[in-house]
């Protein structure tokens, strides 16, 4: 799919049999903090989902408290948690905006002590969504409102949000959408192709950041220890003493070491020939 559309159900809906991965095609399921059971169901069903990756949408209707917010928090450390470009993403729906952002904010604020930076919040209050996007309710405004997104917008991205009740209704607005698609590539094939490789560059450029940001860290992180060696920091006084009393014995001692601790019974015999056993006895 050229723009990112979510399929937000219950565990009833989302529990059956799935359709296969498309591209941007992503599954959220829908919870109700003020319902007992309602978070403990999605983490389950989110946790026992290994041919999909799923996502949380959460109605607000009221502040969280603290509890519900490191629950919340939870979710994101499940390995088949949905991210989009290495960020965990979290809808927010309800009919009040500024309570929606307020959570937005809070939780942010509260993933970013975890080490969770970033974190793609979407905002759905009623049938609006924040950035021009749109939600829908029924899948022939669904296949309407897609037609029409691609006719008026087919150069920017938009996520649009559907609320299938069952899965019949769930396949249906798939397939439909599909078709919504290929009637857009064959009108306009040369636009649509355009479309598709400008999507495949955003995604290597994205990759490429990513890449330049792990490569300028590591860097950053060589340049402190190189400062903290050159300083008259206890460090240094450390390298030195291994240098001194280590480094510059044979290779040939050092290789009898090895073999004396084996006899010795402190490190295993298969450790001399594999890097990947077990080295040191307990």
């Amino acid at each position: 799919m050229i723009n990112r559309i979510f399929f937000i159900s219950d565990k009833a809906v989302l529990s059956g049999d799935l359709l296969p991965p498309e591209e941007n095609i992503y599954y959220s399921i829908l919870a109700d903090p003020l319902v007992d059971g309602s978070l403990e169901d999605a983490y389950t069903l989110i946790t026992h989902s290994t041919h999909l990756s799923l996502a949380l949408t959460l109605d607000i209707r009221e502040r969280l408290t603290a509890e519900r917010i490191r629950f919340i928090t939870s979710f994101l450390f499940i390995p088949s948690y949905l991210t989009l470009e290495f960020r965990p993403v979290i809808n927010l729906k309800g009919h009040y905006p500024e309570l929606l952002r307020e959570e937005a904010a809070s939780l942010s604020a509260y993933f970013s002590l975890q080490g969770i930076p970033k974190p793609v919040f979407h905002i759905i209050t009623g049938d609006e969504v924040a950035e021009g996007n749109g939600s829908f309710h029924s899948g022939e405004a669904l296949a309407a409102g897609y037609t029409h997104l691609l006719r008026s917008e087919p150069d920017s991205y938009a996520t649009i949000f559907f609320y299938p009740a069952s899965g019949e209704i769930l396949r249906s607005a798939f397939l439909s959408l599909q078709e919504a698609e290929m009637q857009y590539r064959r009108e306009v094939p040369q636009l649509y192709s355009l479309i598709q490789t400008n999507r495949r560059l955003e995604k290597e450029l994205h990759s490429l950041n990513r890449r330049y940001a792990s490569t300028y860290t590591e860097l950053n992180h060589q340049k402190q220890y190189l400062e903290i060696l050159r300083s008259d920091h206890a460090t240094k006084e450390l390298q030195d003493y291994y240098n001194n009393e280590y480094e510059i014995l044979p290779l040939w001692y050092k290789r009898f070491g090895h073999i004396l601790k084996v006899l010795t019974g402190k490190r295993t015999f298969q450790s001399l020939f594999r890097d990947g056993v077990k080295k040191y006895k307990n």
